[in-house]
């Protein structure tokens, strides 16, 4: 970087940069985060962390004096934190504690060595633990003015506020001899000011008498003035002096007319044209009631088309309701539709996302029962409140226990803690492992679980409300959720029942045809053999009926 290009904090303006060292030599080169505080002709005054330079590195300050080219003095301050946001904004530190930092006197040569700081790659030493600290510019730089003066002509060339005002001001030239003028009172101030006030009123009067006596001496209206270049002497002079608004003629504030103050008319659509043929209809009215009958009036095109649709609307509903038609699936019993199954796959998909959205809707279900008015604080809601009122297991107390552990999974979810809930479920799988290994005897598989005896109140019947049943569905179910899975189970029904009536009209459609089976050979029956003929017809009547019985078999 150029020392001409160099911002000092002394101006308003703080300019972080990076100081790398060293400029020349074999060394290692490590960098670190300064800024300029002071400006001198040949030189500036830079603020580094403390420790960045050793004393061997930068020479001993003495050698200043003899070479120009080389470190200057240098001296360690304390200064106030303040660090640089993400956004470029200067904010307050969390913690107040001092920093320190190092000034350093450095010649013109080594502003080859800054270059502009890059927050989001710089590797190099800063001025705390955090790099985003930095001591605060107004009291590093009020420090360094403390310590210019008080090395005085060590640290010549740096001009501060402190030493301007050491310089004595010029003295004014002296006046002639004679008294001093004194100070005006303010009651010397408020005469002054009532006799400037007098005067002025009397000019005000001089000039409005002698622009009277003009008008009068001209009949009332003011005679053109010729153009003159100057002040012209006279009753000229005086009315150049008064306000221009005294000779322009008098402004028309009201408008000329009504017109004029309201403006053009706005558009306005053009109307149809009238029908070339008018009807009187109070006449026509009159006639029909002298004769009795009244006129036919002839519906408009809209009114018919309302009545057609509304006509169509009916006739389809009627039509629905004849064929025993459901109202929850909306189709009739005798067409099919895919309603239940596209809901379905949509339920699925929904579930596939794991967004939480069913676990919320079971547990607003639940708290629907728990709490209609919802006054109840929420640590009086949960699945183990709700089963605890409601219980309805009294017929499946192998299956209440197995919603006892998930309702305790359900409620330590919803409050944040997973691994209890995990807990939970494991000892559920192993009470559930143990129950199976057990052929359905839970007596050392609710040991295993670890858990207490659960509430009474879950082994009994859910109450019966007046006017209802027994619940054909669960209550913590959606109802979107119940319509699905009927509409789901019509159309699985539907399907199976066309497909058993296909069935029995055609019930061996690829049979192919059996052939008769040969009879089995007999000898020709002698004379003696009579015994001998009668078990061979035995015989053959035997394997006629297994052949037929195996044909029988066959179709099936």
């Amino acid at each position: 970087m150029e020392f001409e290009s160099l911002t000092a904090a002394s101006g308003g303006t703080v300019e972080l940069l990076e100081f790398s060292w060293p400029l020349l030599g074999d060394e290692e080169v490590r960098s670190a985060a300064s800024y300029v505080v002071l400006l001198r002709p040949g030189g500036f005054l830079l603020c580094l962390p403390e420790g960045f330079l050793d004393e061997s590195e930068l020479g001993p300050p003495e050698s200043a004096g003899d070479d120009p080219d080389l470190p200057g003095l240098r001296t360690t301050i304390s200064a106030s934190p303040i660090a640089l946001s993400a956004t470029g904004e200067w904010t307050a530190v969390a913690d107040p504690s001092p920093i320190r930092a190092m000034l350093v006197d450095l010649p013109a040569s080594y502003a080859l060595a800054l270059g502009a700081l890059d927050s989001d790659s710089f590797s190099g030493q800063g001025f705390g633990e955090d790099p985003s600290v930095f001591p605060l510019a107004s009291d590093v730089l009020g420090q360094a003015q403390t310590w210019i003066l008080s090395v005085g002509g060590a640290a010549s060339g740096y001009q501060t506020a402190v030493s301007e005002e050491d310089v004595p001001p010029k003295q004014p030239p002296k006046k002639a001899q004679g008294a001093k003028p004194k100070r005006l009172t303010l009651a010397q101030l408020a005469s002054q000011q009532s006799s400037m006030m007098d005067v002025m009123s009397k000019l005000v009067q001089e000039i409005a008498a002698i622009r009277q006596e003009a008008k009068q001496g001209s009949g009332g209206v003011e005679q053109p003035r010729p153009a003159t270049t100057g002040v012209p002497p006279g009753k000229n002079a005086v009315d150049l002096a008064a306000p221009l608004s005294s000779l322009m003629p008098p402004y028309q504030g009201a408008p000329k007319s009504l017109a004029h103050l309201l403006g053009p008319p706005p558009n306005a659509r053009r109307q149809p044209p009238a029908a070339p043929t008018q009807v009187d209809l109070d006449a026509q009215l009159a006639n029909g009631i002298i004769e009795g009958e009244m006129p036919v009036a002839k519906p408009s095109a809209d009114l018919a088309a309302a009545v057609l649709a509304q006509s169509q609307a009916l006739m389809s509903l009627v039509a629905q309701l004849s064929q025993g038609g459901d109202p929850i699936l909306d189709m009739p019993a005798s067409s099919t539709s895919v309603r239940g199954s596209v809901n379905r796959q949509r339920l699925q998909s929904e579930l596939a996302t794991h967004s939480g959205t069913f676990a919320q809707k079971v547990q607003e279900q639940a708290m629907k029962r728990m709490n209609p008015t919802g006054l109840l604080p929420p640590d009086q809601t949960g699945m183990c409140r709700y089963y605890e009122r409601f219980g309805g297991f009294a017929r499946n107390k192998e299956l209440a226990l197995v919603v006892w552990q998930v309702s305790q999974a359900f409620d330590l979810l919803n409050k944040g803690s997973v691994d209890g809930a995990r807990d939970i479920l494991s000892l559920l799988l192993v009470y559930l492992d143990q129950v199976n290994l057990d052929s359905g005897n839970t007596t050392i598989a609710w040991l295993l679980s670890l858990q207490s005896d659960p509430p009474q109140s879950l082994f009994q019947d859910a109450p019966n409300l007046p006017g209802q049943g027994g619940h054909a569905f669960t209550p913590l179910a959606e109802q979107k959720w119940l319509t699905t899975a009927i509409s789901y189970l019509k159309e699985v029904d539907t399907i199976t029942t066309r497909r058993a009536e296909l069935r029995s009209k055609n019930p061996n459609p690829s049979k192919s045809p059996q052939l008769p089976s040969p009879a089995p050979p007999t000898a020709p029956a002698g004379p003696g053999d009579a015994a001998g003929t009668k078990k061979a017809q035995r015989a053959a009547a035997w394997a006629a009926k297994k052949a037929a019985a195996a044909a029988k078999a066959g179709d099936k």
